[in-house]
This record gives C-alpha cells, sequence and structure tokens, in this order.
C-alpha cells in the first residue's frame, strides 16, 4: 500500500524558497517508500538528501559554487505515526 496525500504546495512567504508536501500512508520500508517517492511524486531519481545538500553547498563544499545543484533543491523524508512525511524544497530564485 502507498497513499501519497499534498498536503502544501508553494511558498510559505513572500520572496521564499517552495515546499511541496505530502503525506504518506503506507507499509513499505523507508527505502523503498523514498525510491517511489523520487520515481512517482517527483519524477527526479538524483535529488539530494536536505542534510547533503547542506552540507556540499556550505561555504568551501563541493559544490558551494554549483549553481545548477543549489536551484535543483533538496528532499526531506521522515517518519509520522502513519507513515511518511515527504517534502521537496525548491530555492527561491529572483
Amino acid at each position: 500500500m502507498f497513499n501519497a496525500i499534498k498536503t502544501h504546495s508553494g511558498q510559505y512567504r513572500r520572496y521564499g524558497d517552495t515546499y511541496y508536501e505530502w503525506d504518506i500512508e503506507t507499509d513499505l520500508p523507508e527505502k523503498e517508500v523514498l525510491d517511489k517517492c523520487l520515481r512517482e511524486l517527483l519524477k527526479e531519481e538524483d535529488l539530494p538528501e536536505g542534510r547533503e545538500y547542506s552540507k556540499n553547498t556550505a561555504y568551501g563544499g563541493p559544490k558551494a559554487g554549483d549553481y545548477a545543484y543549489i536551484f535543483r533543491g533538496y528532499y526531506t523524508l521522515s517518519k509520522t505515526p502513519e507513515g511518511y512525511h515527504f517534502t521537496k524544497c525548491r530555492p527561491y530564485a529572483d
């Protein structure tokens, strides 16, 4: 079972990053949930995880000057009592 319900799509504040969020009810293991989210919800399989993204884009990081990487965004997956909460963040670009 894999039931994804989109709970938010857009910015939380003016000139802020754009967030896409889903609540996922499932009985699948975390790795399979992540694969389904990246392939079916986002159709992006090479999106970095939030902690990896922060580490790579920090000053002196390996991707600090790579704007294609920076503006592609990142995802987070967190466990909830019902299943998981999946978020994709796309940084604001003026």
